[in-house]
């Protein structure tokens, strides 16, 4: 091997090792963010989603609809079930809840639960607490919608 080609291979070799190096630390802290930004908006209560949603409260059910879209539960009479019980509660939910609510329900696939009378009841609950809702519960919310709406239009 000539000496150029020596010194050639060589660069190419230290280019991608750099690049490689660069890449991963770049990645490291995307996903460091990522998983932090999650964690920040994870309801940490300890929930069993098969529980009686008659005996539920308005953080449980909550808990319970966010652990279920997070680990994607398609089970459709628990949704129908949680919809029932969150329509009993839909006075007593805060704006932060019903981000989580929403989120849910955009998370959970929106092809394997649709109720639209949910969605029209929770309509009214929803736009009046709309000026109280924090940036991250009006994103979830907007995804609920998003996702209801998508699935609308493709049926």
């Amino acid at each position: 091997m000539r000496p150029e080609e020596r010194v050639t291979l060589r660069a190419v070799r230290e280019e991608m090792r750099l690049r490689k190096k660069g890449i991963a630390r770049f990645n490291k802290r995307w996903r460091s963010w990522a998983q932090n930004r999650v964690r920040q908006f994870r309801l940490p209560l300890p929930v069993t989603l098969t529980s009686d949603t008659a005996l539920m409260d308005a953080t449980y059910i909550t808990a319970c609809v966010q652990k279920a879209a997070a680990l994607r539960k398609h089970d459709v009479k628990l949704w129908f079930g949680y919809s029932k019980r969150i329509l009993e509660l839909r006075g007593e939910l805060q704006p932060d809840q019903l981000g989580y609510i929403m989120w849910g329900y955009g998370h959970s696939g929106a092809s394997s639960f649709l109720d639209a009378s949910f969605y029209r009841e929770m309509l009214p609950t929803i736009k009046e607490q709309v000026p109280n809702f924090q940036s991250h519960a009006l994103m979830s919310m907007m995804l609920g919608c998003h996702e209801f709406v998508r699935a609308q239009g493709s049926s």
